[in-house]
């Protein structure tokens, strides 16, 4: 399974931005993280295109700004 959304968890934000202020967003959004299970997380608010991971390596974050990435879903 995979999340979309336009923010990002926190603790991924500050991988992008060491200084950043949290947001109400990004605080909700990392509470989600640890009580989901899925294998990738996209998100596009901080026009970045990078590929990062939790502290475990189990979950990649994916910022999405100018590339595309396809998905194959299976029904």
């Amino acid at each position: 399974d995979v999340v979309l959304s336009h923010a990002a968890p926190f603790f991924v934000e500050r991988q992008i931005r060491e200084h950043i202020v949290q947001s109400p967003s990004s605080l909700l959004l990392q509470d989600l993280a640890y009580q989901l299970d899925c294998k990738m997380w996209f998100f596009g608010h901080y026009h970045v295109d990078n590929t990062y991971t939790d502290r475990y390596g189990i979950r990649q974050y994916v910022g999405l700004y100018q590339q595309v990435y396809p998905l194959r879903l299976s029904i």
